[in-house]
């Protein structure tokens, strides 16, 4: 109950509150005491399994204890009065009950009155002082044991959940697969369609997405508030955070930002999966009452059937390339549109290859990846290997690979690996220094060309930056980069298509993507060095004047069908 969207939802704490009959166990001390949000509370400390309380007593008295020692207060779970009245018990024993919540470790030296303050048992207390004369007299609202599939509830997303832990949860002994998330997410989808807008608010974007992230998909928030401003539609923008390992130094856009939004349409500038975050954690009032965009970035074939339920949020969708437009072709009634990133450079630093540590004459390939990004998809050690095939070590020729590595970790099997390979090759610099934008721009044009072997790109910003800045550019012949890169000015590798391996990305499951040739790439690699293609020009269809243009085009279309001032 964290999220502020479940307050929004009709009947949800009385559906928590309802007690799970499950199946019984000899001697088990919390039989009849398990309420859903109990159960859900257990569930999430077996990494939401329900195998454990189906089967173990441990399992149950670490739930039901963990719940009563203040978990539904860091929670915000209710308790039913039907519990309380069970955990006192027939005699009504606070004694007995605090004695089972007792943990010698961690509690030494309370009495019962300290007790009760640090578990937050006032309403306990409270009950047992004005109980009931009876056990009987207070009613236990029940979902009945499992298996059964009577679901006498109103609210769509908990009869949704609770349909799959009937369905299968008897047989789940870990994570559940895509097949079963969308199982049960199919049920939370309503395709109703949306498109209403309040008219008294004022015509204009709020945009909403990590205004100050420095990460890609911050500065495609940016980059779409200033193509947007200059096109003369009013803009600000909501912050909304990504991880806090994330730096957000970035206040370039600052003179924008707005806590509440301000105008009649919402883009949010995020993924689809963070859309939806933002939508439990602040709940759906800034979305009422607003026509809603997903500028939705999303690197694989398909959108995930899991995750449909996004659509709801949303009434239509921008596709950040004709690849991740295509990827939602399924979001009807929802109307989809590609809408290409602007991409603009902004200020380059100054700094030279001397200020980065990289030889003066060598003819550098330059890749820039985040290890949070997926490494599998981003395809690192594809690029090391046809960089050595390109330029076997000891060959002679002056040429260097640079690997600009964001939030590289101790302990990442990719990093290690990528470690391994450049202390047994000299010509491999990797530079892991934290850059403002400027800098890391400068680091990029130090380099003569920009390599991307990636397995799957959304858009591919730095590609399209590398092509602003003059450089060779070679890179995988597939998905969303293919909207700007094109032969003969982008050296396209060659690929054929594989089905992702467990674990190379989310919600990949029964997905394909490229897996680029190595021998093709290493011959290209030598082939923009030997014979350098021609990569400017003005008709790049990401340039800041020419991506604003079709996104003011399509919010003026909106402003009028919406009678928007």
């Amino acid at each position: 109950m964290d999220y502020r969207i479940l307050h929004e939802l009709e009947g949800m704490e009385e559906f928590l509150s309802r007690e799970v009959a499950l199946p019984k166990l000899p001697g088990e001390e919390w039989e009849g005491q398990i309420s859903v949000a109990m159960l859900c509370c257990g569930m999430a400390r077996y990494r939401w399994t329900l195998a454990p309380l189906l089967g173990s007593k441990l399992a149950r008295k670490r739930a039901a204890r963990a719940f009563w020692r203040g978990e539904r207060y860091d929670k915000n779970l209710p308790s039913a009065p039907w519990q309380l009245e069970r955990a006192l018990g027939p005699d009504g024993n606070l004694h007995g009950f605090l004695d089972r919540l007792h943990l010698p470790r961690h509690d030494a030296g309370l009495d019962e009155a300290g007790l009760i303050k640090k578990f937050g048992l006032e309403d306990l207390v409270e009950f047992a002082n004005s109980r009931p004369a009876r056990s009987e007299a207070v009613a236990k609202p029940t979902l009945g044991n499992l298996g059964r599939h009577t679901l006498p509830l109103s609210c769509p997303m908990p009869q949704a959940v609770w349909r799959w832990v009937v369905d299968t949860a008897a047989w789940m002994r870990r994570n559940p697969t895509e097949t079963q998330r969308a199982s049960v997410m199919r049920r939370a989808w309503s395709d109703g369609k949306g498109g209403t807008c309040d008219r008294t608010l004022p015509f204009g974007v709020n945009l909403f997405g990590y205004a100050r992230g420095e990460l890609g998909i911050g500065e495609d928030i940016r980059q779409v508030a200033h193509a947007l401003t200059q096109q003369g539609i009013p803009v600000c923008l909501v912050n909304f955070e990504p991880g806090k390992n994330i730096s957000q130094a970035d206040r370039s856009a600052d003179h924008l930002l707005s806590e509440v939004p301000r105008y009649a349409i919402n883009i949010f500038c995020m993924t689809g999966i963070e859309t939806l975050r933002y939508a439990c954690e602040r709940g759906m009032g800034a979305f009422y009452g607003r026509y809603n965009i997903g500028l939705w970035p999303w690197e694989l074939p398909d959108w995930p059937e899991s995750c449909r339920h996004a659509y709801a949020c949303v009434d239509e969708i921008w596709g950040i390339s004709e690849h991740a437009a295509q990827a939602h072709r399924h979001a009807k009634p929802r109307p989809v549109i590609p809408m290409t990133l602007p991409v603009g450079l902004g200020p380059v630093g100054a700094q030279s290859r001397k200020n980065f540590g990289l030889p003066e004459e060598d003819y550098l390939y330059g890749f820039a990846f985040d290890i949070n990004s997926s490494a599998a998809r981003k395809n690192p050690e594809a690029l090391i290997a046809a960089f050595q095939k390109a330029y076997p070590n000891g060959c002679g020729e002056k040429v260097g690979l640079v690997l600009k590595i964001s939030h590289p970790e101790t302990g990442c099997p990719l990093w290690e690996r990528i470690r391994k390979a450049a202390a047994k090759d000299a010509r491999i610099h990797i530079v892991e220094k934290t850059m403002r934008r400027p800098e890391l721009l400068a680091l990029f044009n130090a380099c003569d060309a920009f390599v991307s072997l990636h397995r799957a790109e959304g858009f591919g910003r730095c590609l399209a930056e590398a092509l602003l800045l003059g450089k060779q550019l070679v890179a995988t012949g597939w998905s969303g980069n293919l909207d700007f890169c094109q032969e003969p000015r982008v050296a396209l590798v060659r690929h054929r298509m594989v089905r992702l391996k467990s674990g190379n990305y989310m919600w990949g499951e029964g997905q394909s993507w490229a897996e680029p040739d190595i021998d093709h790439a290493a011959e290209l690699l030598r082939s923009v060095r030997e014979n350098p293609r021609a990569t400017g020009g003005e008709d790049f269809p990401f340039l800041p004047e020419n991506a604003g243009k079709r996104f003011a085009g399509r919010l003026l279309e909106l402003q009028a069908k919406l009678g928007l001032q």
